[in-house]
């Protein structure tokens, strides 16, 4: 972070996820716990050490931002995705907007841009996107019921505007420079935009993109 933080101000959780256990990690609060421990350059002994002495129950998770859950059922991590799902949906209708997930897809509409970081299209938006959950996978992807719970959209639960499928310029990426992308974008006053005119002209977006690329 340019501001001196240990983590992007921008950014509030960072979420794991595996079939038996769950680990969310507030931002802001984890980089103020490893402040005052003293600690300026974390390292995988903070990131993972931290959450093993939660999980141990050797520091309390609102000590330091970081919180371990685990679950004995084959249903547990779905509520658990659901609950994060939830406190994302409610977080944007607290700030007036709506919440979108992102996910890469080879299928998807490519994020680019002409140097212009304002909708062209989307200009009247009552509802503006204000939460963004971005989705990464391993090399094998993500799970299909993990997509399920995703993709749910209703009166009062899941994202308002389920999932945008989106893919980077060169090709297939690893996740971490997949999530540097799509921030580099962020950063540059282009991502929203972006998502806003997909939000607007639906399917026809990437068309638009393709024709005004042969220009």
């Amino acid at each position: 972070d340019p501001n001196g933080k240990h983590f992007r101000q921008d950014v509030d959780g960072f979420h794991l996820l595996s079939p038996k256990m769950g680990i969310s990690y507030h931002l802001s609060d984890f980089g103020n716990y490893l402040w005052s421990m003293d600690e300026k350059c974390p390292t995988e002994n903070h990131i993972i050490g931290t959450a093993l002495k939660v999980l141990k129950k050797e520091v309390l998770p609102t000590t330091c931002g970081v919180k371990v859950s685990t679950w004995n059922t084959a249903e547990g991590w779905q509520r658990w995705l659901e609950d994060k799902v939830c406190e994302l949906r409610t977080g944007a209708e607290q700030r007036g907007g709506v919440s979108v997930g992102l996910i890469l897809d080879k299928d998807g509409f490519e994020v680019g841009s002409c140097g212009i970081s304002h909708p062209y299209f989307a200009h009247a938006t009552t509802s503006p996107i204000r939460e963004i959950l971005v989705a990464l996978g391993g090399p094998g992807g993500i799970d299909e019921a993990v997509m399920q719970v995703l993709e749910q959209r209703g009166e009062g639960h899941g994202l308002h505007l389920g999932l945008m499928r989106v893919k980077l310029p060169g090709g297939l990426h690893h996740s971490c420079v997949a999530l540097n992308d799509l921030l580099q974008f962020h950063d540059q006053g282009y991502l929203y935009p972006i998502m806003e005119d997909s939000r607007s002209l639906r399917g026809s977006y990437q068309k638009w993109r393709t024709y005004l690329a042969r220009a």
